[in-house]
């Protein structure tokens, strides 16, 4: 994880970017979001992979 968080750091910087530099950050400005303490049956957990699969999907398509 660590090579792959200074991986995307040093292309933001390449782009003239701020690189993110935390966790939280990276929690922040994600459009996929973390549901703690819940815990799915395994169709809503399929549902939900399924519907963040399509958020990342429709960001790659923007760029």
């Amino acid at each position: 994880m660590d090579v792959i968080v200074d991986d995307i750091a040093e292309r933001a910087a390449q782009l003239g970017s701020k690189a993110i530099a935390t966790l939280e950050e990276f929690k922040q400005l994600s459009e996929i979001k973390e549901h703690p303490n819940q815990y799915p049956d395994a169709n809503k957990m399929l549902s939900n992979l399924f519907a963040d699969h399509e958020k990342l999907s429709a960001a790659q398509e923007q760029c």
